[in-house]
């Protein structure tokens, strides 16, 4: 079935999810690089300035806007009530640990209807990705704005930078094939999360590199397949992929097989939210959790059977890269393989 391809809309790895051209989805966000929310460079540089200045100036628990949807901050107190109030904050994440000096919970004051996350990250920087997936999965599908906190603000203009850098390149695509931040732009990250008198740390280096990481995750990501029976399989797309498809190709349709555990594993901010974003979108939606390797059990192997068999068409099947949708399909027999000849 692999060789079966779009014939017309240009799904094709070469083209649509390869290296060279990620995002030639979005040539009109990218020509829109100026205004605030398309052009992820443009607000990495945005971020890195405002988290530096805040440094600079020591006013620690000021809310610095970073972007229409992520504030930051270093230990709010009562005199932040006003000002989270006035900015619209609509959930709150708490990145100090408790046993750190000086600690505090969110002040009293706060609307009842705000959403509070304790989320402890060490103020060391000595993160791993599968935490900091989580966090950014939290920050996906939380209400917006958010504001994050810690300490100084050091941890959560380093969140924040990451999760700009990852969810937001998609509808500009400066990162394409170089997966490399400028000296300026890593100069500016040093003097926003390590401050003046730590030209390196930890904090710089792991975002630097879970930022590339995940581009090169999303980068490789192979294109779409076409199966017999009006059924398309996928890895994961992003939200902009996905209207594509409902207009180019007719999807009406999307069933998904990434538990939602796997939220925040490649990048892409998508899962987290999927549900709400097939809403938006307009396509009807499932969800059946398949696990990245098999052997499958029969019970879930018949599931996919019925599954795929009853859902309308044209029907998109997705998992993380798209092989264990294939894996499992072709395992059910829902599309007999005497028509992928």
């Amino acid at each position: 079935p692999r060789s079966q391809r779009s014939r017309s809309t240009g799904y094709k790895r070469e083209t649509r999810m390869s290296t060279e051209n990620p995002c030639a989805l979005a040539k009109a966000s990218a020509e829109a690089s100026t205004d605030e929310g398309h052009c992820e460079e443009w607000m990495l540089e945005v971020i890195a300035h405002n988290a530096a200045d805040a440094m600079e100036k020591a006013d620690h628990n000021t809310l610095i806007k970073v972007h229409s949807e992520i504030f930051i901050a270093g230990q709010i107190d009562d005199s932040s009530v006003t000002s989270i109030h006035s900015s619209g904050i609509k959930s709150i994440f708490n990145l100090r640990e408790a046993a750190e000096e000086g600690y505090a919970e969110p002040p009293q004051g706060l609307e009842a209807a705000i959403e509070k996350t304790h989320y402890p990250l060490p103020a060391d920087g000595t993160w791993t990705d599968q935490s900091v997936d989580k966090l950014l999965a939290e920050l996906d599908k939380c209400q917006k704005p958010s504001l994050i906190y810690c300490k100084t603000g050091a941890r959560a203009a380093a969140i924040g930078f990451a999760h700009l850098a990852t969810r937001t390149r998609f509808n500009c695509g400066k990162l394409d094939g170089r997966n490399q931040f400028t000296p300026e732009m890593l100069g500016l990250l040093d003097k926003a999360v390590c401050g003046p008198d730590q030209p390196e740390c930890s904090m710089r280096g792991f975002v630097e590199e879970y930022v590339k990481k995940k581009v090169l995750l999303a980068d490789g990501r192979p294109g779409m397949v076409q199966l017999p029976g009006d059924v398309w399989t996928s890895g994961q797309l992003s939200e902009a992929e996905y209207k594509e498809v409902k207009e180019e190709l007719g999807i009406v349709c999307v069933l998904n097989m990434r538990p939602f555990t796997e939220a925040g594993e490649f990048g892409l901010g998508v899962l987290a939210r999927e549900p709400e974003i097939m809403r938006e979108i307009g396509l009807e939606y499932h969800a059946l959790p398949v696990p990245k390797n098999g052997p499958y059990e029969e019970a879930l192997v018949a599931k996919v059977r019925e599954m795929v068999s009853s859902l309308p068409r044209p029907l998109l099947i997705h998992c993380r890269t798209g092989r264990r949708v294939r894996d499992i399909v072709a395992t059910s027999g829902a599309i007999p393989s005497e028509e992928g000849k």
